[in-house]
């Protein structure tokens, strides 16, 4: 009951908002707290009725449907809200394995912001790496790849090699190339995205675990069982500083 009123309730007003508020700073503002909501979702929870559809029960998945239908036709003079709010419904078809949708609700988002901020803005790089990331989870490897590629030269254009958001890029794309098999490729990528993260967030790190976990994952494809063992060992030491031995992180 509570994701599909939410869902319903949080749409209804964003629209009234966006409608009754011009003002940019507050439209914006207030936006992004709706959006925070929509995160803070429980997908799990589809027993309510669908936003005003006479009042019948409907599904996750059809609340979500009716969700992206009114945004469509009432904010159709707010694009990038509109980007926003399909790139967050996309997030919450993900965590309920409807990934096909998933894919149409960032597809939308994504030449939503390419049409209204061009090539080259973060906004645009971020729906990049998630369509990277849908395409990996229904096993689109090569697609995957050429949007984690195009990530990765993004993030290097607009904020230059040393950020250290660079480094999630570089590990996506690492991560891309070992799904396709070029583990030569890979590897200097892992090692670019661990040498930052170690500079920004210092040796022990959580992200750094994560960087040394995929790197051994990579090193273990490839026959060096030493290094790989050597890294998955440090990425538990790590782990289990920072989490706790019965940290669900642990586990794997």
């Amino acid at each position: 009951l509570i994701f599909a009123a939410l869902v319903a309730g949080l749409t209804a007003a964003t629209v009234g908002m966006v409608r009754a508020q011009r003002a940019e700073r507050l439209a914006n503002a207030q936006v992004e707290m709706m959006i925070g909501r929509f995160d803070s979702l429980d997908p799990m929870d589809d027993t309510l009725d669908t936003g005003g559809r006479a009042g019948r029960q409907g599904t996750a998945e059809e609340i979500l449907a009716a969700a992206r239908e009114r945004i469509d036709s009432e904010l159709a003079g707010e694009p990038l809200v509109r980007a926003q709010l399909k790139a967050t419904i996309g997030r919450i078809y993900m965590n309920l394995g409807l990934h096909e949708q998933a894919l149409s609700a960032w597809q939308e988002a994504h030449q939503i912001r390419l049409d209204e901020l061009g090539p080259d803005h973060l906004d645009v790089l971020k729906s990049t790496l998630s369509l990277g990331t849908i395409h990996d989870v229904m096993g689109n490897y090569e697609a995957a790849l050429r949007h984690f590629r195009r990530a990765a030269e993004m993030r290097l254009q607009i904020q230059g090699p040393d950020h250290p958001d660079m480094a999630e890029s570089l590990n996506s794309l690492a991560f891309g190339l070992w799904r396709n098999g070029n583990y030569d490729e890979a590897a200097p990528h892992f090692e670019r995205a661990l040498a930052i993260r170690r500079e920004v967030f210092g040796p022990d790190h959580a992200l750094v675990g994560d960087t040394l976990y995929m790197q051994a994952v990579l090193l273990r494809e490839a026959g060096e069982y030493d290094r790989a063992r050597a890294g998955f060992e440090r990425a538990l030491e790590i782990r289990e500083a920072v989490y706790g031995p019965d940290h669900t992180a642990v586990a794997w």
